[in-house]
C-alpha cells in the first residue's frame, strides 16, 4: 500500500475516532497499542476491499474483451454458400416454383413397379443425406392410385397429376418413366429416365447429392 494512502488513513483515524493526541518531544503523535491494533485492522479491511474492487475491474475488463471479440466475429461477412445462377427451365411453365432452390422432379406412373421402386429409393437416400432436395412428383394420370403409391413408398411428396398428353409434353415424348430430374435454381444437374445407361438408380442419386455437398463446403 502506498505511503500517501497510509498517511491519509492514519490522519483520518486520528480526526474521526479521536485517537490519542499524545506527542513525543519531536511533536510526533504517539498511538497506544490498542489504537494501533484498531488502525491495522481497518487498514487490512480497506486493503481487502481494494483487492475486491481490483478483481471486479479485471473481471469486467475480461467480459468486455469477450463481448468485443464476439462483436468483431459477428461483423465478419457471412460466407455465401455456392449456388448456380438461376435460369428458367423447360418445366417451369407447367410446374410452379420448380426453378427455386434444389429440387428433385420425378415423372412417375402411380401403378408402375419401377416408379414405386424409384420412389422408395428416393425416400431412403434423402433420409440419410445431408443434402435434402425438395421432391415434386408429376404423375401420369390415375389420380385414384396416388394415395396407394405414397403408401407403398412410405412418404408423401408435393405432386401434380397430368393427363397423358400434357404429361408427355412436359416430360418429353421420347422419354420413359421412371423419370428423375435433379435441378438447382432451374439448372438441370442430372436427367434420368427409362432403362439402360440413362436409368435412375439409388447409387447415382447418392453420388449426385455428395457432389453437391462438396460444392456447398467450398
Amino acid at each position: 500500500m502506498r505511503p500517501y494512502f497510509l498517511i491519509f488513513v492514519f490522519t483520518s483515524f486520528y480526526f474521526l475516532f479521536g485517537f490519542s493526541q499524545t506527542k513525543d518531544k519531536n511533536g510526533n503523535i504517539i498511538f497506544t497499542n490498542s489504537e494501533l491494533n484498531k488502525i491495522y485492522k481497518e487498514i487490512n479491511y480497506l486493503n481487502e476491499k481494494v483487492i475486491e474492487q481490483q478483481n471486479l475491474i479485471e473481471n469486467l475488463e475480461l467480459q468486455l474483451k469477450i463481448q468485443q471479440a464476439g462483436l468483431n466475429e459477428s461483423l465478419q461477412p457471412e460466407k455465401k454458400l455456392y449456388e448456380p445462377t438461376p435460369v428458367v427451365s423447360q418445366f417451369s411453365a407447367a410446374i410452379p416454383n420448380i426453378d427455386k432452390g434444389l429440387k428433385l422432379l420425378c415423372f412417375f406412373s402411380p401403378t408402375c413397379d419401377h416408379c414405386q421402386g424409384a420412389g422408395k429409393d428416393i425416400v431412403s437416400v434423402i433420409a440419410k443425406s445431408n443434402v435434402k432436395p425438395k421432391v415434386h412428383i408429376a404423375f401420369q394420370e390415375e389420380p385414384e392410385e396416388v394415395p396407394n403409391f405414397f403408401k407403398i413408398i412410405g412418404r408423401e411428396f408435393n405432386h401434380q397429376v397430368f393427363e397423358i398428353r400434357q404429361f408427355m409434353k412436359v416430360f418429353g415424348l421420347t422419354n420413359d418413366v421412371p423419370g428423375v430430374v435433379l435441378m438447382w435454381n432451374g439448372n438441370i444437374i442430372k436427367f434420368y429416365q427409362g432403362s439402360g445407361d440413362a436409368a435412375f438408380s439409388k447409387d447415382k442419386l447418392i453420388k449426385d447429392l455428395k457432389d453437391i455437398e462438396k460444392k456447398l463446403k467450398q
